[in-house]
């Protein structure tokens, strides 16, 4: 009968002692490598966070992002305008606000009628309107009678109010709705692409997107698909890149419908100056190009960068940041 082997049995002092001397090697190795790790790791991070600094410290309850370097903010339930400095131009009086467009007019609402004023906050079109849109390309949508048609600067009516929606010109081109399906007008009121969509965006970097089929797509001026519709979700082209879902997570694809970022995020938001504000759980930072985080998600929300500048919740306060 075999001899049991026993496995409790001292080893030789030599031995013994080269075994400690391994294991306070192991030890002291791997307490070396986890610190590495955690340097890196929090090196990364550090890096992300201190990638920004507050422009305007987190103070409004409610506030818009910056365009044509003025944005509204609210005080006392009332909207006025700030300048990049955080300066009060245009003190709060309006039920409702909206950005100034690149024609130096912006669409407010008082005694629940819509109008437009100037940089100075000045009415340039009297408040009149149960519900208009803002100006692009010289013309904005307003409604009269349960239509839609189109104003000039001067608050001339342009095109007879026809439609039932109607939205902002972009490459000449305008989405209107008849019969319940969207197409495109110019800006003489012509048809010129058949409504058959059921939504329809603006034309941006040449391209629109539309959904059809219960799918989202993207097609030119001519109204042919360049992307097919295969999208559950989709928004317009900027710099390039357009967000897109897919199965419940948004990604990026370039024009020929490609992914350049996989679906990896909660949310997503268009590309401006080179980066896109993205959620990843329940918060939200800002990706490059490459996919990757430049600002760490952080904030309960966030908007694109505009001269340099974003619109971001910190808790419940809004506030501006940018780039170091």
């Amino acid at each position: 009968m075999l001899e049991e082997r026993n496995y409790n049995k001292k080893l030789h002092p030599c031995r013994e002692r080269l075994s400690k001397i391994i294991t306070l090697i192991n030890k002291r190795t791997m307490r070396t490598i986890m610190t590495l790790i955690f340097c890196l790791i929090t090196h990364h991070w550090a890096t992300a966070q201190q990638s920004f600094e507050w422009v305007i410290a987190p103070k409004y309850k409610r506030a818009g992002a910056f365009s044509q370097k003025m944005a509204f903010v609210a005080q006392n339930n009332r909207y006025g305008y700030i300048n990049r400095t955080g300066k009060m131009v245009i003190e709060p009086q309006f039920e409702m606000v909206w950005n100034f467009a690149p024609n130096g007019l912006a669409r407010v609402q008082k005694s629940n009628k819509q109008g437009y004023i100037n940089r100075k906050g000045d009415f340039v079109i009297a408040a009149q309107y149960i519900i208009a849109g803002d100006f692009s390309e010289g013309l904005a949508a307003i409604r009269q009678d349960k239509k839609w048609g189109y104003i000039n600067k001067a608050g001339k009516i342009v095109i007879t109010p026809q439609f039932d929606e109607a939205w902002a010109f972009s490459a000449g081109l305008a989405p209107i709705k008849q019969q319940g399906k969207w197409g495109y007008i110019n800006k003489k009121g012509k048809i010129v692409i058949a409504p058959k969509f059921s939504v329809a965006d603006d034309f941006i970097e040449g391209l629109a997107c539309v959904e059809y089929n219960y799918s989202y797509g993207f097609i030119n001026q001519k109204g042919e698909f360049v992307v097919k519709p295969v999208f559950a979700k989709a928004d317009d082209f900027s710099e390039g890149l357009a967000r897109v879902e897919d199965e419940g997570k948004w990604g990026y694809i370039n024009k020929k419908g490609k992914y350049v970022i996989k679906p990896s995020f909660d949310e997503a938001l268009v590309f401006a100056e080179g980066l896109a504000p993205v959620e990843k759980n329940d918060r939200w930072g800002y990706i490059n190009k490459k996919g990757e985080f430049v600002i760490k998600p952080q904030f309960q929300e966030a908007y694109d960068f505009s001269d340099g500048i974003a619109l971001v919740r910190k808790g419940r306060k809004w506030g501006y940041i940018k780039l170091k």
